[in-house]
């Protein structure tokens, strides 16, 4: 049986191929005539209103006198000129891979089933084109009743059924009287119409029926054969994923409870757990009680019931695995080879980040790494940043700067940090005394802790002097100016407040009033308005008695808002 269909399947092939072959050697001209691309020879003798080439074949769909036929090149009859409308289609073939070629035909609004070759598979008596296909068949209908034809016109479902099909591999979904039951294609009827819905899975072998009354919906499953594995009695069942591949686990629930079964329906776990994730690699992690546990795949006992939060995480860019338990009062960590980290450690983990993890000890914080290395130190607060790999720490206010290994990099005598947005190899810093200054992240100083605030704008970034020369505004005796990294002032420390430049302008705020400044400290626009607003160009919008005025570059009023 597989040679004859090695020996079939090879010889549609091969005559695909060799028209595909004749139909590269063809083309259709604006005035619908055939013309050899070697010769350059018009082919057809008689005059058509439309050509189409039937797919890779060298045969054609044409028009004359209002009616569709199919022709070959040498104009010999494939079908008569009797129809309405001729289309041709592709499916693709997802389990063997290649597409199949089939067309239909439409008369005085019925329609019939065509063959690769362009030969008429079935009558001409289906409502409409098909409504759904697969690489099995194709959903018509017949007097408003549904059925499934294969691609050469044999009968797979009979033409019964009140509603659309939907095909799903060889099952599909049959509907009448508004219930709906399972079909085998070309076979019979493996599950009765009698269900309000069935859900048909692509890589479980089992059918999910539901039954819906007017105040609860029940769910049971059925195998291939039309057996029942589970009553019609559970709340739900759906997929589970296996974190493993193979064939996915189905949760059930009932009565706020939830279980695991397989595709036989033989429970793994009995329906009467609180929480189920698979998202561990040896089995279920499962709450019961508000305790959690771990379960392997075949039901055996791991981990006890016994503590109150697991997480499990895989690390991509490690290519590796952590998990964390924790009881009431302490926690631990397993890496993926089963190295421990001591019991007594840490109370609770906190954040999981790339390169590293932050655990907790009573109101304390440690950073630990993805190999199960807890590093020296302990802190109020541990703040890490990606960009740097390093963390600014606390204890009791005071800071200083660790990398991932713990290991200190500036000294614990700071109020405070934060990266300047422009730069992250910038941050500003405050000392002892509240005075702030900017180093870099290796500890060099920039500006000596001597101003009272130091500023960044991100939008600032569109204007080159922040780009091309690295200044900040800063703000000495409450008032604010622009000062390079040698601690010169390009603009003094005179104004109430100073916003970014753009384009070599930048309001400023002077004795409650707003004006703009250049680069120069030379004023553009007085200080007399209530507020501005700069675009791009320039000035572009003043506010007088709360009211945005639109003014030209000089302040003239153009408009209101």
């Amino acid at each position: 049986m597989r040679s004859w269909f090695i020996i079939l399947f090879s010889f549609f092939v091969s005559i695909v191929w060799i028209n595909a072959q004749i139909n590269s050697q063809l083309e259709i001209t604006e005035t619908y005539q055939i013309k050899n691309k070697k010769t350059g020879q018009n082919l057809l003798t008689s005059n058509y209103d439309f050509l189409h080439f039937y797919g890779s074949s060298s045969f054609l769909i044409a028009k004359k006198d209002s009616k569709y036929g199919i022709i070959d090149e040498k104009e010999s009859i494939i079908l008569p000129f009797e129809y309405d409308t001729i289309l041709f289609k592709r499916i693709k073939n997802e389990r063997m891979g290649f597409n199949i070629p089939f067309g239909f035909v439409q008369k005085n609004n019925k329609y019939g089933l065509l063959d690769s070759l362009g030969n008429l598979t079935t009558s001409v008596h289906f409502d409409q084109p098909p409504q759904t296909n697969n690489h099995y068949g194709l959903s018509f209908s017949i007097n408003e009743l549904f059925g499934v034809v294969s691609y050469n016109g044999k009968v797979l479902v009979p033409f019964e059924y009140d509603k659309r099909i939907y095909l799903n591999q060889e099952f599909v979904a049959v509907i009448k009287n508004n219930l709906w039951g399972i079909y085998q294609l070309g076979k019979s009827l493996v599950i009765p119409t009698k269900f309000n819905h069935i859900t048909i899975y692509s890589t479980i072998p089992v059918f999910v029926v539901i039954n819906r009354d007017s105040k609860k919906t029940k769910k049971g499953m059925y195998n291939l054969q039309g057996d029942v594995l589970l009553p019609t009695i559970y709340d739900d069942i759906s997929a589970s994923p296996n974190p493993k591949g193979g064939t996915s686990f189905l949760s059930v629930s009932k009565d706020n409870k939830i279980g695991i079964v397989n595709s036989k329906g033989e429970f793994i776990l009995p329906v009467e757990y609180e929480n189920i994730r698979s998202n561990h690699p040896e089995g279920f992690i499962v709450r019961k009680e508000g305790n959690y546990g771990l379960i392997g795949w075949e039901g055996n006992l791991l981990m006890p019931f016994k503590y109150k939060g697991i997480e499990y995480r895989k690390n991509f860019r490690f290519d590796a695995n952590i998990e964390a338990w924790r009881t009431d009062q302490r926690g631990y960590l397993v890496t993926e080879d089963g190295t421990h980290y001591d019991t007594t450690a840490f109370d609770d983990y906190s954040r999981f980040l790339a390169e590293y993890i932050i655990l907790k000890k009573g109101k304390k914080n440690l950073l630990a790494d993805w190999l199960g290395n807890i590093k020296p130190g302990t802190y109020d607060i541990i703040d890490c940043d990606s960009r740097t790999r390093k963390c600014f720490a606390y204890n009791e206010g005071i800071g200083g700067l660790i990398d991932y290994q713990g290991n200190v990099l500036l000294p614990f005598e700071y109020r405070g940090f934060d990266h300047l947005g422009f730069d992250s190899k910038y941050m500003w810093y405050m000392d002892i005394d509240y005075n702030v200054g900017v180093m870099n992240t290796d500890g060099l100083v920039i500006l000596p802790a001597k101003y009272q605030k130091i500023d960044y704008f991100e939008d600032a970034l569109k204007d080159p002097i922040y780009r091309k020369n690295i200044v900040f505004h800063a703000a000495s005796e409450g008032k604010w100016g622009l000062v390079t990294t040698k601690g010169e002032w390009i603009i003094p420390p005179e104004y109430d407040q100073l916003y970014y430049f753009n384009n070599g302008l930048a309001p400023a705020k002077k004795d409650g009033l707003w004006g703009v400044v250049n680069l120069k400290n030379e004023i553009i626009t007085p200080f007399q308005f209530e507020n501005v607003s700069l675009s791009i160009d320039g000035l572009d919008k003043i506010m007088v008695e709360e009211e945005w005025i639109k003014v030209d570059q000089k302040g003239n009023a153009i408009s209101r808002e």
